[in-house]
């Protein structure tokens, strides 16, 4: 199987990482709002999901911004 080029994951990282990210969030939201808890349950759990998605989302950005100044060193 082949793999990705790395110019490829370097063009596209951010649109692929908001995609992630929405899908991600949203799932989790979706999940949460069938639970049968009270609504300030759920807004809790919204808020944490919220909260962990973004900065997960935030680290992974910071460690691929590294993949264009990797490569770019490089040659």
């Amino acid at each position: 199987m082949d793999t990705p080029s790395p110019g490829l994951l370097i063009r596209y990282r951010y649109p692929l990482l908001i995609t992630a990210y929405a899908c991600i969030t949203g799932a989790a939201f979706l999940r949460v709002s069938r639970q049968p808890y009270s609504r300030s349950i759920k807004w809790e759990q919204y808020e944490t999901i919220f909260k962990f998605t973004t900065l997960g989302a935030v680290l992974v950005g910071i460690g691929t911004g590294g993949l264009k100044r990797r490569n770019d060193m490089r040659g």
